[in-house]
């Protein structure tokens, strides 16, 4: 049965973090208050973040912005399941005006969670609006500071 409820848990978050993706609106993401007492076992999670690949697998398969679809479904659907965990997007050195290139992942404690990919490449943390931690790749050239000030700005207010 929980198959169930998690397939369409997937298929609806997946068009949720399309609209916020379209739209421009990472402050939409929620974040859910969690209380410990009734958490999943280590297995059971484990078991229902293979099944939330598998299926999400599916439906965002190709997608340049695959980590930002799977990280944004397993947060809401552990979440709700008292599994404590953070939203985190690592930006690569950009200068503004152009496409934001990245990674985003979870992390539960300041661990990455079920992560694969180096997010040590994103060293630098730049701050948070509460519910997304954002973190930068940086190679700041000299003259640049103002524009990575005004970067800071934009993401974390």
């Amino acid at each position: 049965m929980w198959k169930i409820v998690i397939f369409f848990n997937v298929i609806w978050f997946t068009i949720r973090a399309w609209i916020i993706l379209n739209r421009n609106q990472i402050r939409k993401i929620k974040k859910y208050k969690v209380s410990l007492d009734s958490a999943p076992s280590p297995e059971q999670i484990s078991e229902i973040v293979k099944y939330i690949d598998q299926v999400s697998s599916l439906f965002i398969k190709g997608n340049q912005n695959r980590c930002f679809y799977r990280s944004y479904i397993l947060y809401n659907i552990l979440s709700k399941h008292n599994v404590s965990l953070e939203t985190n997007i690592g930006l690569t050195d950009m200068s503004l005006g152009s496409t934001a290139r990245g990674h985003c992942w979870l992390t539960s404690n300041n661990i990455p969670f079920y992560e694969k990919n180096e997010v040590e490449k994103y060293p630098y943390f730049l701050g948070s609006n509460g519910v997304v931690k954002f973190w930068m790749n940086l190679n700041v050239k000299h003259g640049e500071e103002k524009e990575l000030k005004i970067l800071k700005s934009r993401l974390v207010n």
